[in-house]
């Protein structure tokens, strides 16, 4: 969901910008979006081949346990 308010707000903010004719600010807004996009991307592909790893040093069964337990607060 906030996912979706983000790319609303997104496509909104760029069609007033190219409405209003801010050029240059449409497309500072565009190039931070295809920035935030690749960062996105990126670090997603590189979770695929940290992630085997992972599985097999975290101790699944502490995580369990904490996860059963209550918030200490």
């Amino acid at each position: 969901m906030p996912y979706a308010f983000y790319a609303g707000l997104s496509a909104v903010t760029l069609c007033w910008l190219a409405f209003s004719g801010f050029w240059f600010a449409f497309d500072l807004v565009v190039s931070f979006l295809a920035g935030v996009l690749f960062v996105y991307v990126r670090w997603l592909r590189g979770q695929r081949n940290v992630w085997p790893f992972a599985m097999k040093i975290i101790n699944w069964d502490a995580v369990q346990k904490f996860a059963e337990d209550e918030p200490s607060s």
